[in-house]
Formats: structure tokens, C-alpha cells, sequence
């Protein structure tokens, strides 16, 4: 087999999975290394036969349209097919006799006067009721494929079938991936996907309103960047987070954005593992996102906190806890808590363990993430 310009066809076939509007130049190439006039591509329900996807040579269409309303439900050639696997050659020369084409409908009135007299092809794809079947055809004034061109469309056969197969994942991803962003778009919180330099990737409407809302977060070369203090700790959690692979959070507070005392941002840092993203989403990035954090950032607008009486009739706080838990939800910590109402640290710890068995909560970050989402408007 000849096999001059074979590593550049199949470049351009595989290329037709990322980018499917090359697919019409990519097919005429397959059709003219194989030996072909035209093609025909066509997708369709094995079951009821309704056409799903169909393209074909310019020159065919007329021809195609014919194919669809009628001669596909009549078509022998898909029953041959029905008995190869994919990727296997079939060619209609060596299935069909001269006698019987003679007297065939579809070739005598449609195959012929199109000039495709001869096919050679194969099903590409069986995936849940669609088939997905290829055929190279050429007129009866060229005579049959020789036994080369048959060779060519046989070692070209498997590849096309992975192809077509590509295809259909990244479609699904595509569709998935414009699904979350709209999703994602519509959702309160921003949300950035970060490489694990901290550069950012993407980011949702709400956390591109973040950037420009001055909330202490900006971008700086292309990196996620805040106060310094915020920087170091968002750094710390980077590795944390990239590390181990658990999700960690973080409350930037006042001193750490610049913001009032009730507007601050909490951030859940979460490392996705071999996530690939499509071009379009990631705004001019492509590739394999490996071991990246995805920062959900939900931002506390200015607001008045719960009060200790909203919390004792909330959770069935005593007064001594319900003072404890509103400050905690302000950003104290516990050590200043008890400086601040001259208490000790051990009593103040017995006062906050009774606030986790009330609250349904096990950590301080819980708590306050807990509480801060409780704001009452100003």
C-alpha cells in the first residue's frame, strides 16, 4: 500500500475531534487518499432509521436528500453492514454481483445516475442505538477500487472509527461543560478555576463582578492575588490543598481585604484532578488541567449580623453562648473572646462545644460560615 501523505491525513482526521467544522475538508481528503469521487458520513437511530447526522460531498446533495426520503429504509448495503464489526472494511464489489445490481432499484434509479456505483466503507461507530456509517464512492466509469485503494480504506477504517468516536465524547463534554458555565453564571457565588501557579483560567459572571467590585481580590499577571496577608494565607492553602486533596476554607476578614466589618468573602479551595476543559470555557487556555484548585468564593454583602436573642431562639442557645457565637460570627477568635469579657479560655471552649452540638457543626470555619449566612439586611 502506497502510503504517501497517510501521517498528514490522519493528523487532519484526529484534528476533526477537537475542531468538527474541518470535518466537510477532512472527509474529501479521506475520499481522495482512497481513491473516491465522493463521500457520504451519516448518523442515524438503528432502530426507527431516522437520520441524525448526514454529510456528504457538495456534488451529492441533491443525491442526499433523495438517499434520506426514501432508499435508506431500502438500502442492502446497511444490512451488509449490520453484520461487520466497526472499523471492518466492506465493499460493495465484492458483496454485490453485476446481476443483481442490474436489477436494484437503488442503484439502477439512485447509485448510478450520482455516480456512485461502487462504495467501500464500514460502520465507524454502534453507541446506544446510533449507528454512525461511512461510504467512499465512485462512478461506473472508473470500474471497481483495486485491491490497493481497498487496502487504503481498510487501514483507514479503524482510525476513522475512533474519530468518530472522539467526537462524540467531546461533544458531550462540550455540552456538559456549557451546561456548567450557564449554570455556574447563574449562581450567587463567584468561581474561579486556578492552575496550581495560582494562575487563573476561568472564572464565572460572579467572580469577574468580585475583581471589579474592589473587594481586596484583583488579578495580578494573570494570578489570583489579594492583600499580603490574605495572599500568604490563600498560598498556604494552595498547598494544603494540592497536597493532600482535601477542600479547605478560608474567611478573609476586614483586615485582610479592606472591606467593612460585615462584608467579607469565604473562600472553598478544592483541587479537581485531570479535568479537561474546553477551549471556549477556559478563554484561550487548552489542555489538561492537572491537579488545579477550583477557588468558590461566595461574598457576604454589607448587612446587620444575627443578634445573641435571633441565636438563642434560633438554637436554643443560653445567653453566655449565644454572646460567644455572634462574636465568632464577626471574625474573633476565642482567645480574644475571653481577653475581651475576662473569661477563661477553657470556659469559653465548654461554651463553644455546646454551640457545635447545637448548630450541627464540628469546626469554627463551619460555624462562622454557618452564622455569616444568617446576615439580617441592613
Amino acid at each position: 500500500m502506497d502510503t504517501t501523505g497517510w501521517d498528514a491525513l490522519l493528523h487532519a482526521l484526529y484534528e476533526t475531534a477537537l475542531a468538527p467544522g474541518t470535518l466537510p475538508a477532512t472527509m474529501e481528503q479521506c475520499a481522495r487518499w482512497v481513491g473516491a469521487d465522493t463521500y457520504h458520513l451519516l448518523s442515524f437511530d438503528a432502530q426507527g432509521g431516522a437520520p441524525l447526522l448526514s454529510v456528504t460531498s457538495p456534488q451529492s446533495a441533491d443525491a442526499e436528500q433523495k438517499y434520506l426520503s426514501y432508499y435508506a429504509a431500502r438500502d442492502p448495503r446497511l444490512d451488509v453492514l449490520d453484520t461487520r464489526a466497526v472499523g471492518e472494511l466492506a465493499a460493495c464489489q465484492l458483496e454485490f454481483k453485476p446481476h443483481f445490481v442490474s436489477g436494484s432499484e437503488i442503484w439502477q434509479d439512485l447509485l448510478i445516475p450520482c455516480g456512485a456505483r461502487f462504495t467501500a466503507g464500514g460502520v465507524l461507530r454502534r453507541d446506544g442505538g446510533v449507528k454512525t456509517v461511512v461510504g467512499f464512492h465512485r462512478p461506473a466509469s472508473r470500474g471497481p477500487y483495486s485491491d490497493d485503494e481497498l487496502q487504503r480504506t481498510k487501514a483507514l477504517m479503524p482510525h476513522m472509527s475512533r474519530t468518530s468516536r472522539l467526537m462524540g465524547e467531546t461533544a458531550g463534554l462540550k455540552d456538559a461543560l456549557h451546561a456548567a458555565r450557564q449554570g455556574t453564571d447563574a449562581h450567587a457565588d463567584g468561581t474561579f478555576l486556578l492552575a496550581r501557579s495560582g494562575r487563573m483560567l476561568w472564572a464565572n459572571a460572579a467572580a469577574e463582578a468580585l475583581l471589579r467590585e474592589g473587594t481586596g481580590l484583583r488579578l495580578a499577571g494573570g494570578r489570583l492575588a489579594a492583600g499580603s496577608t490574605a495572599r500568604m494565607r490563600m498560598r498556604d492553602l494552595y498547598t494544603r490543598v494540592l497536597a493532600d486533596g482535601r477542600p479547605v476554607s478560608l474567611r478573609l476578614t476586614t483586615a485582610t481585604t479592606g472591606m467593612s466589618a460585615f462584608d467579607a468573602l469565604y473562600l472553598t479551595v478544592l483541587r479537581m484532578t485531570g479535568a479537561a476543559l474546553a477551549t471556549d470555557m477556559a478563554q484561550g487556555w487548552s489542555g489538561k488541567l492537572d491537579s488545579a484548585a477550583l477557588m468558590v468564593m461566595a461574598h457576604r454583602p454589607a448587612s446587620r449580623a444575627a443578634t445573641p436573642a435571633a441565636l438563642e431562639q434560633l438554637f436554643g442557645l443560653t445567653r453566655a453562648e449565644a454572646g460567644l457565637a455572634a462574636q465568632l460570627a464577626q471574625g474573633k477568635t476565642v482567645d480574644d473572646y475571653a481577653a475581651d469579657q475576662g473569661l477563661q479560655a477553657p470556659t469559653v471552649r465548654t461554651h463553644l462545644r455546646a454551640i457545635y452540638a447545637k448548630t450541627g457543626v464540628s469546626r469554627l470555619q463551619d460555624l462562622q460560615r454557618l452564622l455569616g449566612g444568617m446576615r439580617l439586611p441592613t
